[in-house]
Order: structure tokens, then sequence, then C-alpha cells
């Protein structure tokens, strides 16, 4: 018998939540190690996929500070081996309606808690964040191990006309772009 652990969301018992099914009309992704500059290259990933999507830069925050919350929580809250290097993965989806799905992999088995922060905290508010600026949120134990956490969020923007709808660049070339991207900010 499989056994899930279970989200608590403000003093609630949810169960494991897998994203709503939408065809993928493309992706980008990249595989990270747990550092503080992985918060950094997830943002530029995502700037350049919105980008390359054909959405405004005026509707990228949103998806930009899901990614940075996300990738940071896994930073902070995942526990690596010292003889280990930690990865994550960090995935943008296309999805019909100019919605774009954030995933954030790691290969943490606990699925997240949204906590409410006290007034005077530093932290505790990431997945506060997440829940307010996504249509939807949740999280899902991965057989293989680990556990992904992802966000929908609908740009209410129109894609550019021309606007790439296939993931055909490879890897390398991608990463090269994002880490242009890095260098600029």
């Amino acid at each position: 018998m499989e056994q899930f652990n279970t989200l608590l969301v403000a003093d609630m018992l949810v169960l494991p939540l897998k994203p709503p099914v939408h065809p993928v009309l493309d992706r980008r992704r990249l595989q990270l190690v747990t550092a503080e500059s992985a918060v950094g290259i997830g943002r530029a990933l995502a700037d350049l996929a919105l980008r390359e999507w054909g959405f405004p830069r005026s509707s990228r925050s949103d998806v930009r500070l899901i990614v940075t919350e996300l990738v940071t929580n896994v930073i902070r809250h995942t526990d690596t081996p010292s003889h280990r290097i930690g990865v994550l993965d960090v995935a943008l989806d296309l999805l019909p309606y100019s919605t774009v799905r954030v995933l954030v992999w790691d290969a943490s088995a606990r699925l997240p808690i949204r906590r409410s922060a006290r007034a005077d905290s530093e932290g505790g508010r990431g997945l506060l964040l997440v829940e307010a600026l996504s249509a939807c949120w949740g999280s899902y134990p991965v057989a293989g191990g680990g556990k992904v956490v992802w966000a929908q969020v609908p740009l209410g923007t129109e894609l550019a006309p021309g606007s790439p709808t296939a993931a055909d660049a490879p890897s390398a070339r991608v990463l090269g772009r994002v880490l242009d991207e890095v260098r600029q900010l």
C-alpha cells in the first residue's frame, strides 16, 4: 500500500494534489544545484520562456515570484546528505488560454506545509504568496522519489502572433540563453 504524505493548510489536512490535466504546448526545463544561485537562474528561465512565448514584460512578475518562492523553499527546507550534491528541476509549461504552469521537483518526499507567518517574522510567507498569485497550486509525491510543487498562473494576455508553441531548442542552447539572462540581472 502506497503511503502519501499530507499537506497541512491552515491547520487542515489536505491530500496531495496533482495539477489539472491540460495539453502542454511547450516546456522549458532546467536541472539546477540546490544553491542560492538557483533562484536567479530559475527567474531567468521564467523570463526567457515568457519572452519566447510572446508574453509582455508586464505580465511576467507573478510567474517570476512563484519560481523564486518555490526554488527558495527547496533550498531552505530540504536536507541533502553532506556527501551528495542536491539538485532540483524547474519547469515551465505553456498551457492553452495563456496559462503558465510552474513545476519544481526536489528529492525530498516531505510535502510542503503552508503556515501562517507572524507579523514580525522575516519568512514563512512563500506558499501564501504562491496561493495568492496562482489560480491553483499543489504538490504530490513522485513514484521515483521526491515531490513536485506546482502552480498555474493565467496571465490574461494573449500570446503575440507567431510565438513558438513547440519545444525545439536543445537543452544546451536553452541553458546558454538562461545564463546570458542571469548575467544581465
